[in-house]
């Protein structure tokens, strides 16, 4: 099956995670018959693909162009994904869609709920006090919904890409939790592009969290084995001013403790504030 797959991901819909795990299963995709493009990625670790969207006479649509014309023989579904993209005219989706002329194109839409897009959007403006938000200010909102007013235009989007590439070629998804294939982004993503081992992508999930678990606690013991050499100094001193064993071992036992409250109270609020941005 040739299919032309592109994810013009949306603000605020967890693209970067989606092009990440597309770097990290790129194998596996193409042992099933996907070809993530590899002209013009961002960066090693991620499956972004970058052009200059307006400027056909760009560098980079040439090389697009040489790698669309390496596929045009083979039965590939390939996958194209950017941010930037969604914003685009219909000419950028249409020479897209020349560049593979052979290929159905489907466009994977996630789309976040427009009050819980601005509400993310205030948050995340919340967190850098250069660019503080006041939530009790009429105005403010105002602003920010009149400037972000054409991002929330998801109908219009739909339409462009069905005037450049077909109708029906859209398949949008509500960018919330209960929503995904369970409950999981990435997974959504692979569920709806066809993907048919999605075992195999939860495995590799699995193995990248655990890997960044053992990264961890090596970086955790590290960091207690540069700090005995003090922790046996101060022990010592409070020794000579009198203090017990025991003592001593439930100053350190406190310590720790108090530091593992504060760790993981810090990590529950990021997570929780990473929920609504």
């Amino acid at each position: 099956m040739k299919r032309l797959i592109l994810h013009p991901g949306t603000d605020k819909t967890g693209t970067t995670s989606i092009q990440m795990a597309l770097k990290h299963n790129e194998d596996l995709l193409a042992e099933h018959g996907y070809h993530v493009l590899r002209t013009n990625r961002v960066r090693p670790d991620s499956g972004k693909h970058r052009l200059a969207w307006r400027r056909a006479e760009h560098e980079s649509w040439a090389a697009l162009a040489e790698e669309a014309a390496a596929l045009a023989d083979r039965d590939v579904q390939v996958i194209m994904s950017n941010e930037g993209l969604w914003m685009q005219p219909v000419d950028v989706f249409e020479r897209l869609g020349k560049l593979f002329p052979a290929f159905e194109p489907l466009v994977v839409l996630y789309v976040r709920e427009q009050a819980d897009y601005i509400q993310s959007l205030a948050l995340q403006r919340q967190k850098k006090s250069e660019k503080a938000f006041d939530f009790t200010d009429p105005d403010m909102l105002s602003n920010l919904l009149d400037r972000r007013r054409d991002h929330m235009e998801y109908d219009l989007a739909c339409r462009r890409y069905e005037d450049a590439l077909g109708e029906g070629c859209v398949s949008a998804r509500l960018f919330a939790r209960d929503h995904f294939t369970r409950n999981d982004l990435v997974l959504d993503f692979f569920d709806t592009i066809g993907f048919p081992d999605l075992d195999r992508v939860v495995l590799a999930i699995r193995f990248m969290a655990l890997f960044s678990l053992a990264a961890g606690a090596v970086v955790l013991s590290g960091a207690v084995a540069a700090s005995r050499y003090q922790r046996v100094r101060e022990g010592a001193l409070l020794r000579t001013l009198g203090a017990t064993r025991p003592q001593l071992l439930r100053v350190l036992l406190a310590e720790y403790a108090v530091l593992g409250i504060l760790a993981s109270l810090t990590a529950i609020a990021l997570s929780t504030l990473a929920g609504f941005i």
